[in-house]
């Protein structure tokens, strides 16, 4: 299979089967993040496994509904979140992300790096049959008091992770004129 058939294959699931992902698994779909892009090799993500269903379930509770509002339907119709073997919520580390490029690191480059690893971590796992979701509405607070975070380490986005016969299907694509511009706007 072609790295562009796995990036056709990266979907939001939300049905897992009852199956843990084991500890060989996780882990080399968690050091996938190390070989994403990073500015000055900084590295700034932060990955917090959650497989306590207790835990899963006060993850839960930090949930925003499509608004971004608290308390008003975010954490109802996420309730599948506790039936997935495993949540990983990556974080940016802010001293980290500043250290060599000071503001635009922070603000910037360390957000894409992050991104670039979360992206590298969704395909690992399809490699080892594994699918996920990413949940990005969160009240950021509510979870890093949660998770007993360092104020500067920041929580950004959930992955949702488990095995899952689910094939979700193709969602429209903007097509390639649309967002590729040659040489100017």
């Amino acid at each position: 299979m072609t790295i562009t058939d796995q990036l056709r294959r990266v979907r939001c699931v939300s049905e897992y089967a009852e199956r843990n992902i084991g500890d060989a698994e996780l882990n080399a779909i968690v050091e996938a993040a190390a070989w994403a892009p990073s500015a000055g090799d900084s590295q700034p993500w932060e990955i917090i496994a959650v497989r306590d269903l207790q835990r899963r379930s006060a993850l839960v509770e930090t949930l925003l509904d499509s608004l971004m509002r608290p308390g008003t339907g975010g954490a109802q119709r996420r309730h599948w979140l506790c039936d997935t073997p495993v949540v990983l919520i990556v974080c940016l580390d802010h001293m980290r992300a500043k250290a060599r490029y000071g503001e635009i690191g922070e603000k910037l480059f360390g957000i894409q790096d992050t991104g670039a690893a979360v992206q590298n971590m969704r395909l690992v796992a399809l490699e080892h049959q594994v699918k996920s979701c990413l949940i990005r509405e969160f009240d950021h607070d509510a979870m890093a008091k949660l998770l007993e975070l360092p104020r500067h380490v920041e929580p950004l986005i959930m992955i949702v992770m488990g095995y899952s016969e689910v094939e979700p299907g193709q969602k429209p694509r903007l097509p390639l004129e649309d967002y590729l511009h040659h040489e100017k706007w």
